[in-house]
């Protein structure tokens, strides 16, 4: 079976503040910093900035609400339909468990989104929710 999606980043402005990597390559605020700027870049040319990148055989997509920047990247087999409705469904998930409201005075502190993962294991590892499904 494969994965939708490969690696997965939330990004408030350019924090990375929660993230689910296969294989740990880049310092997390590196790679925020990095695509912040693609980002601004993108805005400056067109007003709804970047939906997607492609870096070697990988493809990065985009989903940006409420100043948060939802990011997945995935082989370049996997269909943009299938790869944008796992970031809708997880940026979905996010808000209704950490509503916009607490970010207003936030203070940064990402410790408050470490469980967040638990919430979403089925869609970053399709063989739990078989697994799951199989037991129950």
């Amino acid at each position: 079976m494969i994965k939708i999606l490969e690696d997965l980043w939330i990004m408030k402005d350019s924090l990375v503040v929660f993230k689910k990597v296969s294989n740990e390559k880049i310092n997390d605020q590196l790679f925020g910093g990095f695509m912040s700027a693609i980002e601004s870049i993108s805005r400056t040319l067109d007003k709804s900035g970047i939906s997607n990148l492609q870096i070697g055989d990988k493809k990065f997509y985009f989903i940006k609400r409420e100043n948060f920047m939802f990011i997945g990247n995935s082989i370049k087999i996997v269909k943009e339909k299938d790869i944008l409705q796992e970031l809708n469904l997880i940026a979905n998930k996010f808000f209704s468990l950490y509503p916009i409201e607490k970010f207003e005075n936030w203070n940064g502190d990402i410790s408050l989104l470490t469980d967040f993962e638990n919430y979403i294991k089925e869609t970053l590892d399709p063989s739990f929710g078989k697994l799951k499904s199989s037991i129950w």
